[in-house]
């Protein structure tokens, strides 16, 4: 039986709520808190409680805490407020989306590395996505990067207490050399994350952005493993933003076993290089435009949600 406390959000995909739901019960969480946002429309109500109703499938001793919400709140406030309520009972937290389907293996080792980090305020978070050849030939079980990736993930109430879903320091940060500082004046980077941050700011509908900054405003330490441990499944014509498969929907998951850690803590640059190139497309052989960056900002963005 898992001790770590889960958090399963949820809306209108009951099908792939199964899938994750499935994962769950395999892992036996001693407490599951479960989210769901409010349909939008009359065609939606059934396909929320449809997907309600797939938790309600417990057969374990478990601790189950709901959030159903009353009005919709989009995928930008509604994944954020879940998150903040189940942290006003909990210390620490495993985070799952209704569309990314975890390993076995991954219960386990965000559960070891939430209590060998818990008092080690230089890391953030723990993903459980290991993108491709982010780290082919590493010896140990995961590394360090300065960037996060919320696929199935985990992280303490310290951490998630100081998020800003507004980022209200960002318009003086803006201003500051703070980003030439955290990237070594690294344009291609550099430009990524005012982009990012900017986009936010002008009302892109996100929560994990926010996240981000928040990471990377406080210099964090986030582990990611070096097996995959999570596979996202929710590219389709229903997602909000991720409408079509690409090379990073449903991912291949592996064992990952008995945990070796890294003799040492510091941000592994070739991971660091490896999802930003993932995320932002970005390559050196590529014409070295920092706009092409961002050219389809909202596309390539959301290939995270």
């Amino acid at each position: 039986m898992l001790s770590t406390p889960v958090l399963l959000i949820i809306f209108r995909r009951p099908d792939l709520t199964a899938k994750v739901f499935d994962a769950i019960k395999s892992a036996k969480p001693a407490r599951l808190f479960i989210a769901a946002d409010a349909p939008r429309n009359s065609e939606e109500e059934e396909l929320v409680q449809q997907s309600k109703a797939i938790t309600e499938q417990i057969d374990w001793p478990c601790e189950v805490l709901r959030k159903y919400e009353t009005t919709n709140l989009g995928c930008a406030l509604g994944p954020a407020n879940a998150i903040s309520w189940a942290f006003t009972y909990v210390e620490e937290l495993i985070i799952l989306e209704d569309d990314c389907v975890p390993h076995i293996d991954f219960f386990n080792y965000a559960q070891t590395l939430l209590e060998k980090y818990r008092f080690d305020n230089r890391v953030g978070i723990i993903s459980g996505t290991c993108l491709p050849n982010s780290q082919t030939g590493c010896k140990w079980s995961y590394y360090y990067s300065r960037l996060a990736v919320t696929w199935g993930w985990a992280t303490w109430k310290r951490v998630w207490e100081q998020y800003d879903f507004n980022i209200a320091d960002w318009e003086y940060l803006s201003t500051t050399d703070w980003l030439t500082d955290v990237w070594s004046a690294n344009k291609y980077y550099i430009n990524a994350y005012q982009h990012m941050f900017n986009a936010y700011r002008n009302g892109y509908d996100v929560w994990d952005t926010q996240f981000f900054y928040l990471c990377l405003k406080n210099n964090y330490l986030n582990i990611h493993p070096t097996k995959n441990l999570i596979s996202n499944i929710g590219y389709d014509v229903r997602a909000t933003h991720t409408h079509h498969k690409t090379a990073y929907s449903e991912l291949k998951t592996e064992a990952i076993g008995a945990l070796i850690h890294p003799p040492y803590m510091a941000a592994s640059f070739a991971g660091d290089a490896s999802i930003f190139e993932h995320l932002y497309g970005y390559k050196k052989s590529r014409n070295n435009k920092a706009i092409l960056l961002y050219r389809k900002l909202k596309h390539k963005l959301r290939q995270w949600k």
